[in-house]
């Protein structure tokens, strides 16, 4: 699913860091529509490197998608 631009909005206006986390799993261990956790299940979580808006801001309108694209190409390094 295609990411809001909303928080990379606010990231790029607030100057602050990203922390991309994956987390594998999940649907394995609660699944949709899922009332009860199952047991067993595995989920893998990875906190990838912060990542800094400061040079996706220098870049001006673009900016912002470039950042989000940056966080997608991260987050699916451990997919």
């Amino acid at each position: 699913m295609p990411f809001k631009k909303g928080a990379f909005y606010l990231a790029v206006e607030a100057g602050l860091p990203i922390l991309p986390v994956t987390l594998v799993g999940t649907r394995d261990a609660l699944p949709a529509q899922g009332m009860r956790s199952t047991p067993g299940a595995h989920v893998r979580v990875t906190i990838h490197p912060m990542i800094d808006p400061l040079e996706f801001t220098r870049r001006g309108k673009t900016g912002r998608d470039d950042l989000m694209n940056e966080v997608r190409r991260v987050m699916e390094t451990s997919l």
